[in-house]
């Protein structure tokens, strides 16, 4: 009886965490039909059992490892939470932050190492503005989907970083605490821009 139950659990857990990606795909598309940017291909949704990046954009596929859903799975705000990981890697793809890289210039070429030692593209300042247009652009594709990402967006981002053990400050990338000043920061600028699609 007790190892019926025990597999009783588990099978429900599985359910709840397929439950909770199924919700993820969702609010995917929910964001790329807020988007509406039918000049630039969507990307792809993919789900990764690494534990190492938290969500990545690669050529058209956005990859979010399971461990981060995990994280918010059954939560408060899932969905908010979730938008903002997923709206800044919408953000990232559709302000074609990764220009570069898609281009092949980036490896195994004179021209393309020339590019990549020389481009403010992969300067501290440049991932800094990035990020911050990643974050802002979060925001308002969220709040247009119908989501709160970023009155979220300081506690998803303070539970990835403990759940992942990332340092505060990571070489080439703004630090946690500029991050969190990025998000502040832009609060307002995405419901000024959220009040001009509405109008």
């Amino acid at each position: 009886m007790r190892l019926l139950s025990i597999i009783l659990i588990i099978l429900s857990n599985l359910t709840y965490a397929q439950n909770c990606e199924k919700r993820v795909k969702e609010i995917f598309n929910d964001l790329i039909e807020g988007i509406g940017n039918n000049s630039i291909y969507p990307p792809t949704l993919e789900f990764s059992d690494k534990e190492r990046s938290v969500a990545t954009m690669g050529d058209y596929t956005i990859t979010v490892e399971r461990k981060v859903i995990n994280l918010f799975c059954g939560q408060d705000n899932f969905d908010d939470k979730m938008a903002y990981i997923l709206g800044h890697e919408l953000a990232h793809h559709y302000l074609s932050h990764s220009w570069m890289t898609n281009t092949g210039l980036g490896y195994s070429s004179s021209i393309g190492n020339y590019i990549e030692e020389n481009s403010p593209m992969y300067s501290k300042d440049q991932r800094k503005l990035s990020e911050s247009q990643a974050d802002l652009y979060a925001g308002f594709y969220g709040m247009i989907s119908g989501y709160n990402t970023l009155a979220n967006a300081k506690q998803t981002l303070e539970s990835v970083y403990e759940a992942y053990k990332l340092p505060k400050v990571i070489s080439g990338y703004p630090s946690y605490d500029e991050r969190i000043e990025i998000i502040d920061s832009k609060i307002d600028n995405a419901n000024d821009l959220a009040l001009v699609f509405e109008m």
